[in-house]
Order: structure tokens, then C-alpha cells, then sequence
């Protein structure tokens, strides 16, 4: 978003947005609430220190490099450490069940973890299964050549034919 699109968004001049920026204009809590809603951050993200004086050294390099993505990266990121915690929780359940519980758990654990989406591919996800699918297309025209069927399912997903 540019200064001129948030100043409109608040309604005030870009003039007036530059001297809060440069800390000639001081902003009330109210008005501090309203630029972080326009910009979709917390009002603490304004205040440099407060944020992260709670936060552990290891927590504060997580924040620093976290802020380091762009936001489609931030929310793939943030989708696979839910599953990822996810996981942890059904892991230490796991742990606790009683020896003739945990096979089955177990199994069922690993099925979540199977089903849940691959959050680092999904924003080219289509761009990487077509050249995958291309790629493997030309390999199976490679073995065509030299006796092995070859052909796509009306997915357009190749596969290989084997039988004789």
C-alpha cells in the first residue's frame, strides 16, 4: 500500500502522514488503532520495543525473520506451523496412551501428517506439477522409444504401462 493510498484510506493529507512518520505529529491511541487496522498490523507492531521485551531471544529471532517473508509466505508459513503443532499435541497424546492404544494412534497419526498440505509449494503448486508432469512426459517418450508404453489419464497425469 503507498503513503498516498493509506493517507486516503485515514482521510488525512500525505503531508500530515510524513510528519507522524518523522515524529513531528504525536498520535493518539485512538488514531494509533486506526493506522493499524488500515495497514492489518497490531497497534504494538507502532511501538518499537514493547512488542518483543516479553519475548525470549529465540522468540525475537523467530519475529525477525518471520518479518523477513512477504505475506504470502508468512501465511504458508504460519499454515505449516499450525499442522506442525497440530502434530506435536497428537504426538505427546500419543505418548501418554496406554501400550495397547498406541499402534492405532499411531497409524492415525501418520495419516494426519500425509493429509496435510505441502504450505511451501502451494503458491506454485500447479506451475511445479505441470513442468513435473511435462518433465516426466518426455522421460516416458525417451522409454516409448525403446519399447515401453506410455500415455496420460484424463487427468492429463502420465503413467507408464508395464504389461507386455
Amino acid at each position: 500500500m503507498s503513503r498516498r493510498e493509506i493517507a486516503e484510506h485515514l482521510d488525512i493529507a500525505q503531508g500530515t502522514l510524513s510528519d507522524i512518520e518523522r515524529g513531528r505529529i504525536r498520535v493518539n491511541a485512538a488514531d494509533l488503532l486506526r493506522f493499524a487496522a488500515a495497514l492489518g498490523k497490531s497497534a504494538l507492531y507502532f511501538l518499537p520495543g514493547v512488542a518483543t521485551s516479553d519475548l525470549s531471544d529465540t522468540e525475537q529471532t523467530l519475529v525477525a525473520l518471520f518479518r523477513e517473508f512477504d505475506e504470502p509466505w508468512q501465511t504458508n508459513i504460519l499454515g505449516t506451523v499450525r499442522n506442525q503443532l497440530i502434530l506435536y499435541k497428537q504426538t505427546k497424546a500419543l505418548e501418554a496412551m496406554p501400550e495397547a492404544d498406541k499402534e492405532e494412534a499411531a497409524y492415525d497419526l501418520v495419516l494426519l501428517f500425509l493429509s496435510m498440505p505441502t504450505y511451501f509449494l502451494s503458491r506454485r503448486r500447479a506451475e511445479i506439477r505441470d513442468r513435473t508432469y511435462e518433465m516426466v512426459y518426455l522421460v516416458g517418450r525417451f522409454l516409448e522409444m525403446n519399447g515401453l508404453k506410455f500415455g496420460r489419464d484424463e487427468q492429463g497425469r502420465p503413467y507408464f504401462d508395464t504389461t507386455n
